[in-house]
């Protein structure tokens, strides 16, 4: 302990060695005080700490020495306690991150002892409840009159199954608290068996107001868009970067083919020429390519062998990360006014009863003719009636316009007034005038200007709807870089040092001591799995994908040889069928063979002799589908709705171990590729897991292929 040197030990130099002694200590003047102390009263015994130079701490007991009841000296001894006091100043570094965490997250801790019928609050639970300090939650009726009246009976029963069932809840319930503030706060309680039984239930209560105002937020913003597209008199689709369709309102799908119901996942080429469908596709990529709105005029053909001109305007799609991710677009019928163009230009030979404006001015700016409904317009409009104010300018200017008019009539766009009209200006075969059109275009223009104005609100509404999903995505990465990096470093202090003192002193704890400190790492690995896992959960939801045509086949094989040589003892019969592929984020794709067959693999771990299969099928509902069955322990049926909840587990950690994530990952992984997922199964009879991966790639074996 003291590292005295031999030469001063072997030479008896009592004064050096007491002397190298006390330079090792932090406070020898309060050593010497104590040891003063203790021999001025024989009979008393002492207990403390000795804090030495180079960091280590010893624990020094003393106590008489006696030779019958005689008391003839003290007995001194020292043990080294360095790291279990490093390993409470780490509990009590993370106690006080905990606390920190709960504060900036809202999120407090409780337990309840159900024998002892204890009820504890961390300091958050409190300030969630705006209660004081000094208040004692331990009456249970009392404390569930804080959420709302209706809500009271489902969290008492919740409450009530885990003490008396051992059954998990978790609920997001309305709340008002002390001082008569409403919110809403999401609460779990978790129970912890011995022996099959529950002995006390853990939970945590968060307050959620803002999420479920901002969630409000935007179901009213989501509502008032869907409502605004659905009445919107344009026809409104979108398309993902692989030019499927993503959404179409009821006007598109009348627009493009009346029979058709629905074209979620088809592509242009599905529907349209492949010279037709390659051009929407070039025009879509320009858009998102350059990132700028783009507008297009063109002619399309529809049933029956007729043809439309329209008018699209494309907007590209950003997605909660500010990346562009799709597009969007908006088109409308112009053929009538592009027929209304020509006719103007064909009533030219009989312009007295033509029901549109004709007017002849003369290239030295007289009025030459100026039919019935030229001066009827002007009067209706309260103008004066000279139809020169249709086609003003200089003589100079008129002559120019003339030449111009001779190779190309041209069109405008007139203002008169209030009223908008569409001039063609045309050049007589022979004399020196120039032959005027027009027609009224008021009403047309109101309505383009409508459109133009819904156009930039859906705009508009897009951008905010992005920003809202890149502040959420901004603010779910602070919070997994706080989880991944704040937390997981101290549950790695704390299970190091329980099994160092389990190993340097386990021989010297009593064994409901071990089992404790046992219980600590057992609590630390778990919580630090499920950290892992819900970091998995949120980067499937957050991630950006990478679709390609993906192997299955291969990558199921490869899941089920990591498996089987990380478990060398079991005996697991796995088939797999070749030739499966889909197209897909290969990475995602990963994590959905990862759980599902490392599922599968637990599940069946009391199975002597174990199958696992990995396959495909088709109906007409889903079309292809793949599946992963096993004969293992199964579930309830009536529970299935369970499966892909996260946290919900339907047996026990001590029967299965596993952080209830898994699943509910597999199921954001299948619906960011469009797809679903559902189970089957009995309990003792195995169970059998379904994902479909929808898209024009994805295929199954040939016959002749099947295992």
């Amino acid at each position: 302990m003291w590292k005295i040197p031999e030469e001063l030990l072997s030479k008896h130099l009592d004064e050096l060695a007491l002397n190298y002694v006390f330079q090792q200590m932090v406070q020898p003047e309060a050593f010497l005080a104590k040891v003063r102390e203790l021999y001025g009263q024989p009979e008393a015994s002492s207990n403390d700490q000795l804090d030495l130079a180079d960091g280590r701490i010893f624990g020094r007991y003393s106590q008489p020495q006696r030779i019958g009841d005689e008391v003839v000296g003290r007995v001194w001894s020292f043990s080294d306690i360095t790291e279990r006091k490093q390993a409470e100043e780490a509990l009590l570094r993370n106690e006080a991150l905990l606390t920190e965490v709960q504060e900036v997250s809202h999120v407090g801790g409780w337990e309840y002892d159900i024998q002892t019928r204890h009820l504890t609050w961390t300091e958050e639970v409190y300030r969630i409840h705006e209660l004081p300090p000094d208040y004692d939650p331990n009456d249970i009726t009392n404390d569930i009159q804080f959420y709302a009246r209706d809500d009271r009976k489902e969290i008492e029963e919740a409450f009530n199954r885990a003490v008396t069932t051992g059954e998990r809840y978790a609920l997001e319930l309305r709340f008002e608290t002390a001082k008569g503030n409403h919110r809403w706060v999401r609460t779990i309680g978790q129970p912890e068996l011995k022996d099959g039984h529950p002995v006390r239930v853990v939970g945590n209560i968060a307050d959620i107001t803002e999420r479920k105002r901002a969630e409000e937020a935007l179901r009213e913003s989501e509502a008032l868009y869907q409502s605004l597209v659905k009445v919107s008199p344009l026809s409104i689709c979108r398309k993902d970067l692989a030019g499927r369709f993503t959404f179409a309102n009821q006007r598109f799908l009348e627009a493009l083919n009346p029979s058709l119901t629905d074209l979620i996942g088809l592509t242009d080429f599905d529907l349209h020429p492949p010279e037709l469908a390659e051009k929407y596709r070039r025009d879509d990529r320009a858009v998102m390519d350059s990132g700028q709105a783009r507008e297009f005029v063109e002619e399309r053909a529809v049933l029956g062998g007729e043809s439309t001109i329209i008018q699209s305007y494309k907007t590209p799609i950003y997605d909660g990360a500010g990346k562009i991710n799709g597009v969007q677009i908006s088109f409308w019928d112009i053929t009538e006014r592009t027929k209304l163009e020509q006719e103007v230009a064909h009533l030219a030979s009989f312009p007295a009863l033509s029901p549109y404006g004709i007017i002849e001015i003369g290239c030295d700016g007289s009025v030459r003719f100026a039919n019935a409904a030229a001066i009827a317009t002007l009067a209706r409009l309260g103008l004066d009636p000279n139809a020169r104010q249709f086609l003003p300018g200089t003589p100079e200017e008129l002559i120019l316009l003339r030449s111009q008019c001779e190779r190309n009539p041209q069109t405008q766009e007139l203002h008169l007034g209030e009223a908008s009209f569409l001039r063609v200006v045309a050049a007589p075969p022979s004399g020196d005038s120039l032959r005027v059109y027009v027609t009224d275009i008021t009403d047309r223009k109101k309505m383009e200007e409508e459109i133009r104005a819904l156009n930039a609100d859906l705009d508009l509404r897009v951008r905010q709807r992005t920003a809202e999903l890149t502040a959420a995505n901004k603010e779910l990465e602070t919070f997994s870089y706080s989880v991944s990096h704040d937390l997981r470093s101290p549950l790695r202090s704390i299970d190091g040092f329980s099994q160092a003192f389990l190993e340097d002193y386990g021989a010297l704890v009593p064994p409901e001591g071990r089992e404790d400190l046992e219980r600590v790492r057992r609590a630390t690995q778990h919580m630090g799995q499920l950290i892992d896992d819900m970091l998995v959960l949120s980067r499937v939801t957050r991630s950006q994908m990478h679709v390609q045509e993906t192997d299955m086949s291969a990558l199921a094989a490869s899941v089920a040889e990591e498996l089987a040589r990380d478990n060398p003892q079991r005996n697991v019969q796995v088939s797999i069928e070749p030739g499966m592929t889909a197209a897909g984020d290969p990475q995602l794709l990963r994590i959905v063979l990862v759980n599902l067959l490392g599922n599968a693999w637990k599940f069946t771990s009391k199975q002597e002799h174990a199958h696992v299969m990995f396959g495909c099928t088709r109906d007409a509902e889903h079309g292809l589908i793949f599946f992963v069955r096993d004969d293992g322990a199964g579930f309830d049926p009536k529970y299935k709705d369970k499966l892909f909840v996260a946290f919900q587990r339907l047996h026990s950690l001590k029967e299965f171990p596993g952080t209830g994530i898994g699943l509910a990952t597999v199921e954001r992984a299948v619906r960011r590729h469009g797809g679903g997922v559902w189970a089957e199964g009995e309990v003792d009879r195995g169970a059998t897991f379904y994902f479909s991966i929808p898209d024009l790639y994805t295929s199954i074996p040939t016959k002749g292929e099947q295992p």
